[in-house]
């Protein structure tokens, strides 16, 4: 999980957080300690959550299908994806290439931004106009993506009650009184996972 950046008005997520299309909201590192198993690399290769299943089975040399999975084995040399393709709960649709050039589409209003993510991983500074090409090969991207998605719709009691059943609803959490403890307090508890 990638956490979040606290929103230091409210009990909320900031803007450019969690559940947004801002790096902030889908940058998450992947981390595996297998030894003996797994050699330790670092890579830069655009990788997505769809991505965990088929490398866990060539971890455990179980053979599949690459036709019937999307994700690919992060034990290749490199990626063959040269696009992420990115969904936002806020309405927006994005592609992000290899060199960090990311496009954001909101769907509703029709309106766009480019941001080069290495050098303004805060996605301060809409480039589009300096970056007309990297827009285009962007929005060809998207193309295929779909963008007529609708929000979901209300669900009938029975089927609540059930969704409640398996865990899929609940209630929201109380904001806690007071501030909340320091988690750097608790790195500790987390030796014997290491040893």
């Amino acid at each position: 999980d990638n956490g979040w950046i606290q929103n230091v008005d409210m009990p909320k997520y900031a803007p450019k957080s969690k559940q947004s299309q801002y790096d902030g909201g889908v940058r998450t590192p992947i981390m595996v300690r297998w030894t003996g198993k797994v050699q330790s690399k670092m890579s830069e290769d655009l990788a997505m959550s769809i991505d965990i299943v088929p490398t866990l089975l060539d971890a455990i040399g179980k053979p599949y299908d690459e036709r019937r999975l999307q994700g690919e084995s992060l034990f290749q040399e490199h990626l063959q994806r040269k696009y992420l393709l990115l969904y936002g709960n806020e309405g927006t649709l994005s592609s992000i290439d290899a060199a960090g050039k990311k496009l954001q589409l909101q769907l509703a209003s029709g309106s766009c931004w480019v941001y080069d993510l290495a050098a303004d991983p805060a996605e301060k500074n809409n480039v589009l106009a300096k970056e007309r090409r990297v827009y285009v090969t962007l929005r060809e991207a998207l193309a295929g993506f779909a963008t007529s998605l609708a929000a979901p719709a209300e669900e009938d009691a029975e089927t609540r009650r059930q969704l409640a059943a398996l865990g899929y609803l609940g209630s929201q959490a109380k904001p806690t009184a007071g501030p909340l403890p320091d988690p750097k307090t608790k790195i500790g508890s987390l030796e014997p996972l290491f040893t």
